[in-house]
């Protein structure tokens, strides 16, 4: 007998039937159960029926699955991005959970699709599970590595596009919208440096140039904590060390209080926690 999957017909009748069946669980029970799953399971399970799919894919539901996520004090489906340099441009991850519970972790390499040997890649940083990358210094990719999606930014346009990304930040701000904030920089044969800073934004899909705080000597990579990116920084003659930081929403400089530490013989520098703390890690310097 032919089989019957092979009709479009049959699969229609089956697609509308499963829609009609009605749950043996309540609404909201089975919406709290997927709130509780990894991304590719809910992925998977966005053919079981239309129902599933429109509200897997509602705002209101990925909204309340993030939050779900981000509250998990066991870091259950929480990853470590692991960013190599030369000679392995690579990227990979590794489990959060295992990572604290386990004496071995295991790292493994990303699907990337941005992959190339013969390009360097940056982690400019990470937010609500995507990943901000640069590439060669000069191109900017959003990815998602749950859904395996991604998209390239549009190239800053300004008058020193052959130049270099110099200093770099990803966060967003209270109303959701992504940032990604650059400085693009040249020096030229004349020895004259000269930079511009630049911020993207994806609702707007588009660059915006603004004033680049050029005073004294920047980290590369900003630390995206409450919608602020913020920078290690040495400035005035005495070549001091202080913070500075970005507001994503407002778009404007400020300078961060920092704790005392002791002078000479250390390196202060500027990590960040679980997108929740600016922490100031002092290294001793030895000879």
């Amino acid at each position: 007998m032919e089989n019957e999957r092979n009709h479009p017909q049959f699969s229609k009748i089956r697609t509308r039937k499963a829609d009609q069946i009605p749950s043996l669980l309540p609404e909201e029970i089975v919406e709290e159960i997927l709130s509780r799953l990894p991304v590719r399971s809910l992925l998977k399970f966005r053919c079981v029926s239309r129902s599933w799919c429109s509200l897997i894919g509602s705002k209101e539901f990925i909204k309340t699955h993030l939050e779900k996520s981000t509250k998990d004090r066991y870091f259950t489906y929480h990853m470590l991005v692991l960013n190599f340099f030369p000679p392995n441009h690579t990227l990979k991850h590794c489990s959060l959970h295992s990572l604290l519970n386990q004496p071995v972790t295991g790292a493994f390499a990303f699907d990337n699709p941005m992959y190339n040997p013969e390009d360097s890649i940056r982690v400019v940083g990470c937010c609500n599970g995507l990943i901000c990358i640069l590439i060669d210094r000069k191109r900017f990719f959003l990815w998602n590595p749950s859904t395996r999606m991604s998209k390239k930014l549009p190239d800053i346009d300004d008058k020193l596009k052959h130049g270099d990304i110099t200093k770099f930040g990803f966060g967003f701000d209270d109303s959701g919208d992504y940032k990604v904030f650059a400085v693009l920089s040249v020096f030229w044969i004349t020895g004259r440096y000269q930079a511009t800073g630049n911020v993207y934004s994806l609702k707007t899909n588009s660059w915006r140039r603004i004033k680049d705080n050029d005073g004294g000597s920047f980290d590369e990579g900003g630390k995206f904590v409450s919608g602020k990116l913020h920078w290690g920084r040495k400035s005035g003659q005495d070549l001091r060390w202080d913070i500075v930081s970005f507001d994503l929403k407002r778009e404007v400089y400020g300078v961060v209080e920092q704790p005392s530490y002791p002078q000479g013989g250390f390196k202060p520098s500027l990590e960040c926690l679980m997108d929740a703390f600016v922490c100031f890690v002092i290294v001793a310097i030895t000879a």
